[in-house]
């Protein structure tokens, strides 16, 4: 069903526009010492998973996920997001909606294949499905690069309004006594 839904041009762009990519899970194994990071936009990311994969030929992996306590078949698709990078979209067919919905970000490797070694006993000595998998990196964010510097801005920004508001409301004390 997912695989005849994406191969539908019309129905992959609604995928693409329709979801929430900024609140998506982002799943891979974040380093605490070191970190390489990749921060796009979220029209950025859409554009390059939609022009640079051919959506005819790509290939659906199953992966066994939890979601509200209970475990779930999820499918995941491949897609290069730069030259020689990818990352893993999962999906899922929501019966109510009759529609694909993507349910995850995977940007980790070993992660892809244990989860997908949980479906079959078969894959867990030779699975070949993540083989052409690359990824140099182990941290994504989706949205404005920026968002950290200009919440750091604001709230600079609100701290010099306080405080004048607290000079000013000192300054009024004062005269009242």
């Amino acid at each position: 069903i997912i695989h005849n839904y994406l191969k539908d041009s019309r129905q992959f762009g609604q995928l693409m526009n329709k979801s929430k990519w900024c609140k998506i899970s982002i799943f891979g194994n974040k380093a605490n010492n070191r970190r390489r990071a990749l921060l796009i936009r979220k029209p950025e990311f859409i554009k390059d998973v939609k022009q640079i994969n051919i959506m005819s030929d790509f290939t659906l992996t199953p992966i066994l996920m939890f979601r509200k306590n209970n475990f779930e078949i999820h499918h995941v698709m491949i897609v290069e997001i730069d030259n020689g990078i990818n990352i893993g979209i999962s999906l899922i067919y929501n019966k109510e909606t009759k529609q694909v919905e993507a349910t995850g970000i995977h940007i980790d490797k070993i992660s892809l294949y244990r989860q997908h070694q949980w479906i079959s006993l078969k894959h867990m000595d030779e699975c070949k499905c993540f083989d052409n998998f690359k990824s140099s990196f182990n941290d994504l964010a989706i949205g404005n690069p920026d968002d950290q510097q200009n919440l750091i801005k604001n709230l600079k920004r609100d701290k010099i309004e306080l405080q004048q508001q607290i000079k000013q409301l000192k300054k009024k004390l004062i005269r009242c006594d």
